[in-house]
């Protein structure tokens, strides 16, 4: 029974996971080497490590953007190994919620509409879009720039849109890859306190950084060094 309700309380798997790539000569080259890494409902995971020691490349395997060359994912007891291109992203756009360095907001169009988009993909009404994005931008403080584009926001509040928008779809996972590292430190603080926020109401986070400081905040951490987990504190 207790492995039954440990494998209902996983969020996503690596399995003795590994990553090659090939450089431009056909030498390969191993990011990931039989790395294993369970994150359960409610983790807030550090993924730490200095530039390039494979922690990118683990969160875009936990994020279904890429596929290992050796070992199996499971993601919400599904093995996304044995799925389809196109449902790999249907599982993406519901179930993850992406937040990277860069805001990757579209300038064009308003904080509401930027958060709204992934529910176009997924055919939600407009009204239901609109309403639901307008809930997150004030859940992460931007409840009076809804109409603001993004060349009207700050570094930090643009960020804290690609939160929201990363939430739109109510994910089972948020993954994000160093947040914090085009913010001043006062918007890199605002941000951070805002994963707490989320982790408290029940959010499933893995953050990927190099900063010491910023991975205070996880309750959990995973040391990552030359392509290998060197060092836990699951505490």
């Amino acid at each position: 029974m207790s492995s039954v309700n440990e494998s209902a309380n996983q969020v996503v798997r690596l399995d003795n996971v590994s990553k090659t790539y090939f450089l431009g000569d056909n030498e390969p080259y191993r990011v990931l080497k039989k790395v294993n890494l369970t994150v359960h409902i409610n983790d807030f995971l550090a993924i730490i490590g200095p530039s390039g020691s494979g922690k990118s490349t683990m969160m875009h395997l936990m994020g279904l953007l890429d596929v290992p060359s050796q070992g199996r994912i499971w993601f919400k007891n599904q093995e996304a190994n044995k799925m389809s291109d196109s449902q790999l992203a249907k599982l993406r756009n519901k179930e993850i919620g992406f937040v990277f360095q860069q805001f990757f907001l579209l300038n064009y169009l308003s904080a509401l509409d930027n958060v709204a988009l992934p529910l176009v993909y997924a055919g939600v009404p407009l009204a239901e879009r609109r309403l639901r994005a307008a809930k997150l931008l004030n859940l992460v403080g931007l409840g009076h720039h809804l109409h603001h584009h993004p060349n009207q926001l700050s570094g930090g509040q643009q960020q804290r849109v690609a939160v929201a928008r990363a939430l739109i779809n109510r994910p089972a996972l948020v993954l994000a890859d160093e947040p914090t590292g085009n913010l001043d430190s006062v918007s890199g603080q605002k941000v951070l306190s805002l994963f707490t926020d989320l982790h408290q109401k029940g959010q499933t986070i893995v953050l990927v950084t190099h900063d010491l400081q910023v991975a205070k905040i996880a309750e959990k951490k995973v040391y990552i060094k030359d392509g290998q987990i060197i060092k836990r504190e699951m505490g």
